[in-house]
């Protein structure tokens, strides 16, 4: 057949439209890990050249990040949909 995955209801190809959408995707993800890669690299390089006073501070930030993810998730849900119970139904 000439489309492999079928048509939609509209009649467009599925695997073009696949294709198209997994660019997205997959730049979207490149671009994670770069500001990733920068965010978890500069501090750790910093630590290195400024000494025990920025190394301390950046291991107390990172040992409170990951102490507290899920504090983190429910301030945030909360900031999302309000304070209220009848906000969050």
């Amino acid at each position: 057949g000439s489309h492999w995955l079928g048509t939609d209801y509209l009649g467009r190809d599925v695997l073009s439209r696949l294709l198209d959408g997994s660019r997205i995707s997959v730049l979207g993800s490149l671009e994670v890990a770069a500001v990733a890669l920068v965010v978890g690299a500069v501090p750790g390089i910093l630590s290195v050249y400024l000494g025990r006073a920025f190394e301390w501070f950046t291991l107390r930030l990172a040992d409170t990040l990951v102490a507290l993810p899920f504090l983190l998730f429910a301030i945030a849900v909360i900031a999302l949909l309000g304070n209220g119970i009848t906000q969050a139904m």
